[in-house]
Protein backbone atom coordinates (compact mmCIF):
# COMPACT_ATOMS: atom_id res chain seq x y z
CA UNK A 1 0.00 0.00 0.00
CA UNK A 2 0.75 3.29 -0.45
CA UNK A 3 2.42 5.97 1.94
CA UNK A 4 -0.47 9.09 2.26
CA UNK A 5 1.71 11.40 1.08
CA UNK A 6 0.71 10.49 -2.55
CA UNK A 7 -3.12 10.35 -2.27
CA UNK A 8 -3.65 13.37 -2.21
CA UNK A 9 -1.43 14.14 -5.00
CA UNK A 10 -3.04 11.04 -6.97
CA UNK A 11 -6.36 11.85 -6.89
CA UNK A 12 -5.67 15.62 -8.09
CA UNK A 13 -4.02 14.16 -11.18
CA UNK A 14 -6.34 11.67 -11.49
CA UNK A 15 -9.47 14.38 -11.76
CA UNK A 16 -6.83 16.20 -14.25
CA UNK A 17 -7.01 13.71 -16.04
CA UNK A 18 -10.68 12.64 -15.79
CA UNK A 19 -11.76 16.88 -16.70
CA UNK A 20 -9.11 17.10 -19.52
CA UNK A 21 -10.62 13.78 -21.22
CA UNK A 22 -13.50 15.14 -21.20
CA UNK A 23 -12.84 18.35 -23.14
CA UNK A 24 -10.88 15.82 -25.25
CA UNK A 25 -13.54 13.83 -26.60
CA UNK A 26 -15.78 16.93 -26.92
CA UNK A 27 -13.30 18.70 -28.94
CA UNK A 28 -12.30 16.26 -31.20
CA UNK A 29 -8.58 15.78 -30.49
CA UNK A 30 -7.63 12.94 -32.77
CA UNK A 31 -8.22 11.25 -36.21
CA UNK A 32 -9.91 7.76 -36.01
CA UNK A 33 -8.84 4.73 -38.23
CA UNK A 34 -11.70 4.74 -40.91
CA UNK A 35 -13.26 1.46 -41.36
CA UNK A 36 -13.48 -0.11 -44.96
CA UNK A 37 -16.88 1.49 -46.08
CA UNK A 38 -16.54 4.47 -44.52
CA UNK A 39 -15.82 7.83 -45.59
CA UNK A 40 -13.80 9.87 -43.62
CA UNK A 41 -14.03 13.10 -44.02
CA UNK A 42 -10.63 15.15 -44.57
CA UNK A 43 -9.40 18.20 -44.21
CA UNK A 44 -7.21 20.43 -46.81
CA UNK A 45 -3.62 21.59 -45.18
CA UNK A 46 -1.01 23.17 -46.81
CA UNK A 47 2.12 20.71 -46.50
CA UNK A 48 5.76 20.95 -47.87
CA UNK A 49 6.36 18.37 -50.54
CA UNK A 50 8.62 15.33 -49.15
CA UNK A 51 11.40 17.20 -51.26
CA UNK A 52 10.99 20.62 -50.17
CA UNK A 53 10.90 19.38 -46.46
CA UNK A 54 14.39 17.05 -47.12
CA UNK A 55 16.22 20.45 -48.75
CA UNK A 56 15.10 22.19 -45.10
CA UNK A 57 17.00 19.12 -42.84
CA UNK A 58 19.78 19.95 -45.11
CA UNK A 59 20.25 16.98 -46.81
CA UNK A 60 21.71 16.26 -50.83
CA UNK A 61 18.26 16.99 -53.32
CA UNK A 62 19.27 14.37 -56.08
CA UNK A 63 20.45 11.71 -52.96
CA UNK A 64 16.99 12.18 -51.68
CA UNK A 65 15.36 11.97 -54.59
CA UNK A 66 16.68 8.22 -55.58
CA UNK A 67 16.33 6.96 -52.42
CA UNK A 68 12.37 8.74 -52.18
CA UNK A 69 11.80 7.27 -55.73
CA UNK A 70 13.06 3.64 -54.77
CA UNK A 71 9.88 3.15 -52.49
CA UNK A 72 12.52 1.52 -49.86
CA UNK A 73 11.21 2.60 -46.89
CA UNK A 74 7.61 1.57 -47.62
CA UNK A 75 7.35 -1.46 -45.89
CA UNK A 76 9.34 0.13 -42.79
CA UNK A 77 6.29 2.52 -42.48
CA UNK A 78 3.51 -0.34 -43.05
CA UNK A 79 5.64 -1.69 -39.96
CA UNK A 80 5.24 1.09 -37.70
CA UNK A 81 1.54 1.18 -39.05
CA UNK A 82 1.39 -2.45 -37.68
CA UNK A 83 3.02 -1.74 -34.49
CA UNK A 84 0.63 1.23 -33.36
CA UNK A 85 -2.40 -0.78 -34.19
CA UNK A 86 -0.98 -3.67 -32.27
CA UNK A 87 0.08 -1.07 -28.98
CA UNK A 88 -3.81 -0.23 -28.91
CA UNK A 89 -3.72 2.84 -31.63
CA UNK A 90 -7.54 3.88 -33.02
CA UNK A 91 -5.92 7.03 -34.22
CA UNK A 92 -3.80 9.90 -34.35
CA UNK A 93 -1.79 11.05 -32.35
CA UNK A 94 -0.89 7.91 -30.25
CA UNK A 95 1.33 7.97 -27.49
CA UNK A 96 2.41 5.10 -25.19
CA UNK A 97 4.30 6.27 -22.10
CA UNK A 98 7.12 4.35 -20.86
CA UNK A 99 8.43 4.07 -17.35
CA UNK A 100 11.65 3.73 -16.01
CA UNK A 101 10.42 0.38 -14.34
CA UNK A 102 8.84 -0.68 -17.74
CA UNK A 103 5.02 0.03 -17.54
CA UNK A 104 3.37 1.16 -20.27
CA UNK A 105 0.37 4.31 -20.50
CA UNK A 106 -1.83 5.08 -23.36
CA UNK A 107 -2.06 8.35 -24.11
CA UNK A 108 -4.60 9.27 -27.07
CA UNK A 109 -5.23 12.17 -28.58
CA UNK A 110 -3.60 15.94 -28.64
CA UNK A 111 -3.44 16.42 -25.36
CA UNK A 112 -2.64 19.66 -24.37
CA UNK A 113 0.45 20.73 -22.41
CA UNK A 114 -0.93 20.92 -19.03
CA UNK A 115 -2.29 17.71 -19.20
CA UNK A 116 1.19 16.33 -20.41
CA UNK A 117 3.12 18.08 -17.86
CA UNK A 118 0.33 16.31 -14.97
CA UNK A 119 0.71 12.96 -16.21
CA UNK A 120 4.89 13.30 -16.52
CA UNK A 121 5.02 14.64 -13.05
CA UNK A 122 2.82 11.56 -11.85
CA UNK A 123 5.21 9.37 -13.49
CA UNK A 124 8.56 10.72 -12.04
CA UNK A 125 6.88 10.47 -8.84
CA UNK A 126 5.53 7.32 -9.19
CA UNK A 127 1.88 7.67 -9.18
CA UNK A 128 1.13 4.25 -10.66
CA UNK A 129 -2.23 4.81 -9.71
CA UNK A 130 -2.96 8.02 -10.99
CA UNK A 131 -1.55 6.95 -14.49
CA UNK A 132 -3.62 3.99 -14.44
CA UNK A 133 -6.57 5.85 -15.34
CA UNK A 134 -4.96 6.95 -18.47
CA UNK A 135 -5.74 3.53 -19.32
CA UNK A 136 -9.84 4.06 -18.92
CA UNK A 137 -9.26 7.59 -21.03
CA UNK A 138 -7.29 5.79 -23.99
CA UNK A 139 -10.18 2.83 -24.15
CA UNK A 140 -7.96 0.06 -23.02
CA UNK A 141 -4.60 -0.83 -22.10
CA UNK A 142 -1.27 -0.72 -23.97
CA UNK A 143 -0.80 -3.90 -26.22
CA UNK A 144 2.14 -6.03 -27.88
CA UNK A 145 4.37 -2.75 -28.61
CA UNK A 146 8.02 -3.20 -30.54
CA UNK A 147 10.55 -1.88 -27.70
CA UNK A 148 12.28 1.49 -28.22
CA UNK A 149 15.65 0.65 -29.40
CA UNK A 150 18.49 3.00 -30.38
CA UNK A 151 17.12 2.33 -34.06
CA UNK A 152 13.90 4.64 -33.38
CA UNK A 153 13.90 8.49 -34.36
CA UNK A 154 14.51 9.97 -30.68
CA UNK A 155 14.41 13.09 -28.95
CA UNK A 156 16.32 12.47 -25.71
CA UNK A 157 18.19 10.07 -24.29
CA UNK A 158 17.04 5.73 -24.18
CA UNK A 159 18.18 6.07 -20.54
CA UNK A 160 15.77 9.05 -19.44
CA UNK A 161 13.44 8.34 -16.92
CA UNK A 162 10.22 8.20 -19.13
CA UNK A 163 10.46 8.07 -22.92
CA UNK A 164 6.62 8.71 -24.82
CA UNK A 165 6.69 6.93 -28.14
CA UNK A 166 4.31 8.93 -30.70
CA UNK A 167 2.40 7.10 -33.32
CA UNK A 168 1.86 9.92 -35.62
CA UNK A 169 0.61 11.06 -39.26
CA UNK A 170 2.30 14.06 -41.11
CA UNK A 171 -0.81 15.25 -42.66
CA UNK A 172 -3.22 15.06 -39.04
CA UNK A 173 -3.89 18.63 -37.53
CA UNK A 174 -4.21 17.33 -34.23
CA UNK A 175 -0.68 15.88 -34.97
CA UNK A 176 0.77 19.31 -35.74
CA UNK A 177 -0.93 20.44 -32.70
CA UNK A 178 0.68 18.11 -29.87
CA UNK A 179 3.98 18.14 -31.60
CA UNK A 180 5.02 21.53 -30.14
CA UNK A 181 3.20 19.77 -26.94
CA UNK A 182 6.03 17.63 -26.74
CA UNK A 183 9.27 19.64 -27.77
CA UNK A 184 8.21 21.93 -24.86
CA UNK A 185 8.04 19.10 -22.44
CA UNK A 186 11.21 17.44 -23.66
CA UNK A 187 12.85 20.86 -23.57
CA UNK A 188 11.54 21.61 -20.28
CA UNK A 189 12.48 17.94 -18.75
CA UNK A 190 16.25 18.07 -20.27
CA UNK A 191 17.75 14.55 -19.72
CA UNK A 192 14.69 13.55 -18.18
CA UNK A 193 11.71 12.57 -21.16
CA UNK A 194 12.81 11.29 -24.20
CA UNK A 195 10.53 11.36 -27.28
CA UNK A 196 10.31 8.60 -30.06
CA UNK A 197 8.62 9.23 -33.17
CA UNK A 198 6.78 6.55 -34.94
CA UNK A 199 5.25 6.65 -38.46
CA UNK A 200 1.15 6.13 -38.52
CA UNK A 201 -0.14 7.10 -41.80
CA UNK A 202 -4.12 7.45 -41.95
CA UNK A 203 -4.01 6.71 -45.60
CA UNK A 204 -7.81 6.55 -46.37
CA UNK A 205 -8.08 9.72 -45.50
CA UNK A 206 -4.88 11.80 -45.61
CA UNK A 207 -3.06 11.19 -49.12
CA UNK A 208 -0.12 13.00 -48.28
CA UNK A 209 0.78 11.02 -45.43
CA UNK A 210 2.39 8.29 -46.10
CA UNK A 211 4.62 10.06 -48.92
CA UNK A 212 6.02 12.55 -46.13
CA UNK A 213 6.13 9.93 -43.83
CA UNK A 214 8.53 7.44 -46.15
CA UNK A 215 10.46 10.98 -47.28
CA UNK A 216 11.50 11.68 -43.27
CA UNK A 217 13.11 8.01 -43.22
CA UNK A 218 15.22 8.75 -46.29
CA UNK A 219 16.05 12.24 -44.56
CA UNK A 220 17.12 10.11 -41.44
CA UNK A 221 19.18 7.84 -43.62
CA UNK A 222 21.18 10.27 -45.53
CA UNK A 223 21.40 13.08 -43.12
CA UNK A 224 20.75 11.10 -39.15
CA UNK A 225 18.47 11.70 -36.46
CA UNK A 226 19.03 15.14 -36.20
CA UNK A 227 17.95 16.01 -40.20
CA UNK A 228 15.04 13.40 -39.44
CA UNK A 229 13.60 16.38 -36.60
CA UNK A 230 14.56 18.85 -38.13
CA UNK A 231 11.94 17.70 -41.48
CA UNK A 232 9.62 16.48 -39.25
CA UNK A 233 9.83 20.29 -37.24
CA UNK A 234 9.49 21.51 -40.85
CA UNK A 235 6.45 19.46 -41.69
CA UNK A 236 4.14 20.49 -38.92
CA UNK A 237 4.65 23.99 -38.70
CA UNK A 238 7.57 24.08 -35.93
Amino acid sequence: MKDNQYLIPGAIVVAGFLIAGAVFMSSGGSYTIPTANEVAPTEEATLPTPVEAAEVAGVDKDEFEACFDSGKYADEVTKDVSDAIAAGGTGTPYSVLITKSGNQYPISGALPYTTVKAIIEAALAGEEEALASLDAQAGGSVGDMAPVTAEDHIRGSLDADIIIVEYSDFECPFCARFHPTMGQIVNEYDGKVAWVYRQFPLEQIHAKARPLAEGSECVAELGGNDAFWAYTDYVFGG
